[in-house]
């Protein structure tokens, strides 16, 4: 325990690592699929080629600022101070 009675702050995703990524996938899917969801927030669904295109956006970004972090370990750059690992 903690002086003064703290509580140590432990991040959702490291208690169950497995199941946040599908939970948030289920949770937009829903959002964007069913009907009521899309009555009450006035949204439509995404074309299949639509999320396509969204999906390849998503693994370029990813693949481009994975990237970067391995020019930047290779060249020696410094870490920014507070800058997530």
């Amino acid at each position: 325990m903690l002086r003064d009675g703290a509580r140590r702050s432990v991040p959702l995703a490291s208690l169950v690592p497995g199941d946040v990524v599908p939970a948030a996938v289920a949770a937009q899917l829903g959002f964007t699929y069913a009907p009521v969801m899309q009555q009450w927030f006035a949204t439509r669904p995404v074309a299949p080629d639509d999320g396509l295109v969204i999906l390849g956006c998503g693994v370029a970004l990813m693949l481009v600022l994975e990237g970067e972090k391995l020019l930047l370990r290779r060249l020696g750059v410094p870490e920014l101070q507070g800058s997530p690992a």
